[in-house]
């Protein structure tokens, strides 16, 4: 896993046939300060998924949740030389971590 490029934990689980847009799925994961708190989701064939952003490198701590339970850590390396960082709304455009202006298009 890299900095800022999406994370995504996978779990094994109970297969569903109906309501598996309803499942209750809560993930918390901390890395020093940072802590965040995301909801997952069933993926189907009895998968259930879990995707967070990683602002900080280091070594990640999860503690999921609901209708999985699952405990564990995940390395996050620091980002690349082409990574730009985060990209953020600054009033009526897109600014990157870096500073430089971003273009969706």
């Amino acid at each position: 896993m890299e900095q800022f490029r999406m994370c995504e934990l996978e779990f094994k689980g109970e297969a569903l046939t109906k309501d598996w847009a309803r499942i209750d799925l809560t993930a918390e994961l901390s890395c020093g300060d940072v802590t965040q708190k995301v909801k997952g989701f069933y993926a189907g064939d009895g998968v259930y998924k879990v995707r967070f952003l990683p602002e900080v490198s280091g070594e990640w701590r999860y503690r999921v949740t609901g209708c999985i339970t699952a405990e564990g850590t995940v390395a996050v390396a620091p980002a690349g030389k082409e990574s730009r960082g985060l990209v953020r709304a600054e009033e009526y455009h897109f600014r990157s971590q870096d500073g430089r202006l971003f273009y969706p298009f």
